[in-house]
C-alpha cells in the first residue's frame, strides 16, 4: 500500500510542478498578446481558438482514447501489447487526415466569421499553423501517451511544458524581440512560429521514448481484427464524449462572436482562459488517474481490484474538493481585482471587454467546480473501462449546452443574452455532470451514490469559514461596490479598488483555509497516508544528494 501512496504522490507532486508553471506561462502570455496586437486580435485569436478547437476534436479523442487500451495491453502480454498498438497507430493516422479535412473547413470558414477584412487572411495563416502542430500531435499520441501508460510523468511534463511555452515564445519574440507592429503580420507569423516550436517539442519527446523501446515505432503491421475490434469499442465511445465535451467549450465563444462581435470574444477569452488556468490547479491529483486505474483493473473482475478503485476515487475526490472549493470562491470573489492588475491597463475597449470577463469568470466558477469533481469519477471510470456506462449522459449534455444557448441567445434581452452561453454551460455541467454522474459511478463501483459526496463537506466547511471572514473584511474597508458586486463595473469603480484591503483578504482566506484544512479535512488516517507515501520520495531524494556529495 505504502509503495501505491509513494507513487500517487510522486504523480501529484509532479503535475503539480507542471501545472504551476503552466499557470505562469498562461498568465504571462495573455497581457503581452493583448499588448502587442490589440483587443480584436487577442479576439480573434480566442475565436479562431474555438474553431480550431472544434477542428482538433480528433486529437482530443485520441489522446484521452488511448490510454486506457494502451495501459491494458501494455500490463498484459507483449504480443497483445503489439497488436493493440498497431491499431492505435491505424487509428491515429486515420484521425490525423480527418484532423487535415476538418482544419480544411475552418480555413475556408473564416471569412464567415466577424473579422475586420485586413486580419482575414493573417486569421487564416494562423489556423494553417495550428492544423500543422494539431495533426502532428495526433499522429504522434501512441508515442507521447505511453510517457502516461509507462507512469513517466516527469517525462510527460517535460514535453507538454515546452507544448505550452511556445504560445509565450513566440508572442516574446515577433512582439518585443523583433517588435513587429503590423498586427496583420504578427498574427501570420504567429500562428506559424507558435506551430513550429509546439511540434519540435512533439518530435522529440517522441524519439526520446522510441529510443528506450523499440516497440514504439510508429506502425500500422500487426493491427489483426480482434485488436482493432477491442480499441475501436473504447474509441468509439470515447469520441462521443470528448465531441460532447467540445461543444460545451468551444461553441460559447462562436456563437458570442456571431450575435455580439470580436470584443465579446475577447471577453470569453480573458474570462474562460483565467477559469481555465485555475482548473488546472484541480487536475494535479487526477493527472494519471486513467493509468493507475487502467493498471489496477487489468487483472481479474476481484473485490480487491473493485476496493482499490473505490479507495482511488474516495481519495481523489477529497483531494479534488479541497483545491477546486477554495479556487472556485476565489475565482468568483476575487476576479475583478485580479483581471485590473493582469490585463486592465491592455485594454483598450475597457467598457466593451472588462465587465462581461469579470461575470464570465464569475458565471462560469461553477462550472469549472461541477467539472472538477465530476472528472475525479469519469478519469477513475475510464481507466477502469466503463466509459460506455457514463458516455451517453454526457453526450446528451453536450447537445443541451448549445441549443440551449440559442434558444436564451434569441429570447432573452440583448445586455442579458451575451451571459447565455457560459449559463448553460455551467448548468449542463451542474445538473448532468454533479448529479448525473455521480448516479452512474455508484452503479460502476458498486457503492452508494451519496457515499461519493463525503469526501465534500469537509473542504466545504473549510472554505465556508475561511471565506467569511475574508468577506467580512471587505465588507468593513467598503470594497464591493469596486469589486463589481452592488454596482456595474466601469473604468471609475476601478480607481475605488484598495489594494491592501484585497491583498489582506485573500491572505486571511489563505490562512484560515491552511488552518481549517489541517484540522477538519484532513483526519488522522489522511495525514498518516501523506507520510508514508511522502517518505519513500523524501528517502529517495536525500539518497541522491548524500550521492552527489
Amino acid at each position: 500500500m505504502s509503495k501505491e501512496l509513494s507513487r500517487g504522490f510522486a504523480r501529484i507532486l509532479t503535475n503539480y510542478s507542471r501545472l504551476m508553471i503552466t499557470l505562469v506561462l498562461g498568465i504571462v502570455v495573455v497581457p503581452l498578446a493583448i499588448n502587442w496586437l490589440g483587443d480584436e486580435a487577442f479576439g480573434i485569436i480566442s475565436l479562431l481558438g474555438a474553431n480550431i478547437g472544434l477542428a482538433a476534436i480528433f486529437r482530443q479523442i485520441v489522446q484521452m482514447s488511448l490510454v486506457r487500451e494502451l495501459g491494458y495491453a501494455y500490463h498484459t502480454d507483449d504480443e497483445s501489447f503489439r497488436k493493440s498498438y498497431a491499431a492505435i497507430c491505424l487509428i491515429s493516422l486515420v484521425c490525423a487526415l480527418l484532423t487535415i479535412v476538418t482544419f480544411g473547413i475552418v480555413y475556408a470558414l473564416v471569412p464567415a466569421f466577424k473579422i475586420p477584412p485586413e486580419l482575414v487572411n493573417p486569421a487564416r495563416w494562423f489556423v494553417f499553423g495550428q492544423g500543422i502542430s494539431t495533426t502532428m500531435l495526433v499522429l504522434l499520441s501512441p508515442m507521447l501517451n505511453m510517457y502516461l501508460v509507462k507512469e513517466r510523468f516527469v517525462g510527460y511534463s517535460a514535453w507538454l511544458v515546452g507544448v505550452r511555452s511556445s504560445n509565450l515564445i513566440s508572442v516574446i519574440i515577433l512582439g518585443y524581440v523583433f517588435a513587429i507592429d503590423n498586427v496583420a503580420l504578427g498574427l501570420t507569423i504567429h500562428g506559424l512560429t507558435w506551430a513550429a516550436i509546439a511540434v519540435t517539442c512533439m518530435i522529440t519527446a517522441s524519439w526520446i521514448i522510441i529510443f528506450k523501446d523499440r516497440r514504439l515505432m510508429f506502425t500500422i503491421k500487426g493491427a489483426d481484427k480482434e485488436a482493432r475490434k477491442q480499441v475501436f469499442s473504447t474509441f468509439g465511445w470515447n469520441s462521443g464524449v470528448q465531441v460532447a465535451m467540445n461543444l460545451h467549450e468551444q461553441l460559447p465563444p462562436l456563437l458570442l462572436n456571431l450575435f455580439f462581435g470580436s470584443l465579446a470574444n475577447a471577453s470569453w477569452g480573458i474570462g474562460f482562459r483565467f477559469v481555465a488556468y485555475i482548473r488546472m490547479v484541480t487536475t494535479g491529483v487526477q493527472f494519471g488517474s486513467d493509468a493507475v486505474s487502467a493498471r489496477l483493473s487489468s487483472g481479474t473482475d476481484t473485490e480487491q481490484s473493485r476496493l482499490q478503485l473505490q479507495r482511488l476515487i474516495s481519495v481523489q475526490t477529497k483531494l479534488t474538493a479541497m483545491v477546486a472549493l477554495p479556487a472556485a470562491v476565489g475565482i468568483f470573489v476575487y476576479a475583478r481585482p485580479i483581471f485590473e492588475l493582469w490585463v486592465g491597463n491592455q485594454i483598450k475597449d475597457y467598457q466593451g471587454v472588462m465587465p462581461h470577463a469579470v461575470m464570465f469568470a464569475r458565471i462560469l466558477s461553477l462550472a469549472i467546480l461541477a467539472r472538477a469533481i465530476s472528472d475525479t469519477w469519469l478519469i477513475v471510470l475510464y481507466g477502469a473501462g466503463f466509459v460506455h456506462r457514463y458516455a451517453k449522459l454526457v453526450i446528451i449534455g453536450g447537445i443541451v449546452a448549445p441549443v440551449g444557448s440559442l434558444i436564451l441567445l434569441f429570447t432573452l434581452p440583448k445586455d442579458i443574452g451575451i451571459y447565455a452561453p457560459p449559463m448553460m454551460f455551467t448548468l449542463v455541467f451542474v445538473t448532468f455532470h454533479l448529479i448525473g454522474i455521480p448516479i452512474v459511478t455508484g452503479r460502476c463501483l458498486h457503492v452508494s451514490t451519496l457515499s461519493l459526496f463525503a469526501g465534500l463537506w469537509r473542504p466545504f466547511t473549510a472554505v465556508a469559514l475561511a471565506i467569511a471572514p475574508a468577506l467580512g473584511w471587505l465588507v468593513y474597508k467598503d470594497q464591493f461596490v469596486a469589486m463589481g458586486f452592488m454596482q456595474p463595473i466601469t473604468k471609475q469603480t476601478a480607481q475605488l479598488l484598495d489594494p491592501t484591503a484585497i491583498v489582506t483578504s485573500i491572505v486571511i482566506m489563505g490562512i484560515v483555509y491552511a488552518f481549517t484544512s489541517a484540522t477538519i479535512i484532513l483526519d488522522s488516517n489522511d495525514r498518516k497516508r501523506i507520510s508514508n507515501g511522502l517518505a519513500p520520495i523524501a528517502s529517495k531524494v536525500f539518497k541522491r544528494k548524500d550521492e552527489n556529495t
